[in-house]
């Protein structure tokens, strides 16, 4: 199974902690929720993550999440949400293996 480049897992990653950023505003857009965006764009990165992200690339996503949460960036909460999303497929792989 071919990967999918970086593109579309930065971009959906962008959008949900930048959900998160606004939900912590009180910012709606078009009266649609930020953590609604965030929760659809989630599900998206879990579809995803069939397609990968390399591992290479899994790993430099883990570490700047930890490290957004660390430093209680305004995003934290959005990172925190992908790496829900790309440990839960890795959970769901497992299953099926063991």
């Amino acid at each position: 199974m071919q990967c999918l480049d970086s593109a579309p897992y930065l971009l959906i990653i962008e959008l949900i902690r930048k959900a998160w950023i606004a939900e912590d505003e009180g910012q709606t857009c078009k009266g649609v929720s930020p953590s609604i965006i965030s929760d659809n764009m989630s599900h998206e990165l879990i579809n995803l993550t069939q397609y990968g992200p390399p591992p290479d690339m899994r790993k430099r996503i883990y570490l700047e999440c930890v490290a957004d949460i660390k430093n209680k960036n305004a995003s934290a909460t959005g990172s925190i949400i992908v790496l829900w999303a790309l440990l839960r497929m890795y959970t769901m792989n497992f299953k099926r293996i063991v």
